[in-house]
């Protein structure tokens, strides 16, 4: 019964642990001024650079991971990120935040070890592909906190 209960709980860890990285990324894009929404940072990628790849990734990488690890078939209606205002991305990294925890909704532990291969990103087992994605989520707001503090600490 404990060997469950522990399995149980890294599903849980790897589900909070994937929510908590998507606000901290939405907590620095709030903190992000909109008028600085297109220009450079540090890293030489604009908000916009950033957000928009933040959303293809999102969907069009660990989305088709997760989706190809439950055989589910990729949305392929779906068109890349060209974000006009802070705004809209925002609400866009929201929906496809969406998008990937309802693939996930019925997530049991024997679910982690499923096998996700795609030929442009590789094999990796699902807790992987999680694990993956929160590191991504977590990168990004790195991006975008620097971004922030270039312009001031208040996004100013």
């Amino acid at each position: 019964m404990t060997g469950q209960r522990e399995v149980r709980q890294d599903v849980e860890d790897l589900l909070r642990a994937l929510d908590e990285a998507r606000q901290k990324l939405s907590d620095a894009v709030e903190r992000l001024a909109p008028e600085r929404f297109t220009e450079a940072g540090p890293h030489g990628r604009s908000a916009k650079q950033t957000l928009d790849r933040t959303y293809d990734e999102l969907t069009f990488k660990y989305g088709r991971l997760i989706a190809r690890a439950f055989e589910k078939p990729q949305q392929h209606c779906l068109p890349k990120a060209d974000f006009g205002t802070l705004r809209e991305a925002a609400v866009s990294l929201a929906v496809a935040h969406r998008r990937l925890v309802n693939m996930l909704h019925d997530l049991q532990a024997h679910d982690l070890e499923r096998v996700a291969f795609d030929e442009q990103y590789g094999r990796h087992t699902l807790q992987q592909v999680m694990e993956m994605t929160a590191g991504f989520y977590h990168e990004q707001e790195r991006e975008i906190l620097a971004i922030v503090l270039q312009s001031g600490p208040d996004g100013d």
